[in-house]
């Protein structure tokens, strides 16, 4: 049998717990992780409850940690450099006509060589 129901977010009240002094205490109505449901049938606490931790650590390869801001900026910002780079040193190339010459970038450790023919 459906069950008819509306859900109710973002609903809170105050109450007044001491009228001489003008205090009030603010209730919020929380949910659990686990009422929490994605469009595909996940609840909030199966999803985040497989990440097992966060990392700065660009060569970690463990599905279950997740990168940090600072490290997807970090990749970001090199990826960008990198195609700056290499369009750059290609555009100089062709505008040279530069048949049979080669370019080369490294990247942490990692050459790369293009050569022109």
């Amino acid at each position: 049998m459906a069950i008819n129901e509306q859900i109710v977010t973002g609903r809170k009240f105050r109450k007044l717990v001491d009228e001489t002094n003008k205090i009030w205490q603010r209730i919020s109505f929380w949910t659990k992780a686990a009422d929490v449901e994605f469009n595909d049938g996940k609840t909030a606490e199966q999803k985040l409850g497989a990440i097992n931790g966060i990392t700065s650590d660009l060569t970690c390869e463990d599905p279950k940690i997740a990168a940090s801001a600072k490290s997807v900026k970090t990749l970001h910002t090199t990826i960008n450099n990198v195609s700056t780079s290499l369009t750059s040193a290609l555009n100089n190339k062709a505008n040279a006509s530069a048949l049979g010459t080669q370019c080369t970038f490294s990247l942490s450790g990692t050459t790369l060589t293009i050569t022109t023919k």
